[in-house]
């Protein structure tokens, strides 16, 4: 496969952060692709890869789940592991931190919550990566799901926050959350109808938060 036409754009953060390059995919168990996407040398010098649904494997020597190592990268999984079932869906978030970076892990208690605090020159970046499968057979159950997975993003940066002290602290969330809203799903009048407002409790998030979207409005994702 041609990695290089495959990638999504770079996530570039706030004027602050524009230094920075990190780049978010879903992707979606597959091997092939979470392989190219370590080996390929146009992305080499980024400075942190975040990733949902990675290819999980059994490490053959101890049987923990894992994922690929890399000389270049840092990985950084959830703290909570899933342990009622097969191995490939004992987490669904990971971060890869160029290994040039300086960053610590921060725990997570969720297999779809992966943090990294990554230490920057004159402040802190909180990277997390973030995973919601909208699985749930009933509307209230996908509610819950989804509100459960916020509660530890949020009590993640809080003890990102205990972990920073006083210095500055950046947060960045990469997220797959499967909801559908105009903000990030364009206007589609038919699947507006069909899942209005499962995107409102992110929408409320963010901004109970004092965060903002680095997508233009209206950017399908």
């Amino acid at each position: 496969m041609n990695a290089r036409s495959t990638w999504p754009t770079p996530v570039a953060a706030n004027p602050r952060m524009n230094r920075l390059r990190i780049l978010h995919l879903n992707v979606g168990k597959r091997p092939a692709v979470q392989q190219s996407l370590l080996n390929d040398d146009s992305i080499k010098d980024f400075d942190a890869l975040t990733v949902v649904e990675p290819y999980i494997f059994r490490h053959p020597q101890t049987g923990t789940p894992t994922i690929a190592q890399d000389h270049r990268w840092e990985v950084f999984k959830p703290t909570t592991l899933r342990t009622d079932g097969h191995a490939r869906p004992a987490f669904r978030a990971a971060i890869w931190v160029n290994s040039r970076c300086e960053a610590t892990q921060i725990p997570a208690d969720s297999y779809d919550v992966a943090a990294a605090l990554i230490q920057l020159k004159e402040r802190q970046l909180l990277l997390v990566a973030c995973y919601e499968a909208r699985a749930a057979d009933t509307e209230a159950g996908r509610e819950r799901d989804l509100e459960a997975v916020l509660e530890t993003v949020e009590a993640t940066i809080r003890k990102a926050q205990r972990q920073a002290g006083t210095g500055q602290l950046e947060v960045l969330i990469c997220v797959d959350l499967n909801r559908y809203h105009v903000l990030w799903g364009g206007h589609h009048p038919a699947r507006a109808r069909e899942r209005r407002g499962e995107g409102d409790q992110i929408v409320d998030f963010v901004q109970e938060m004092g965060l903002n979207s680095l997508l233009p409005a209206g950017t399908i994702t």
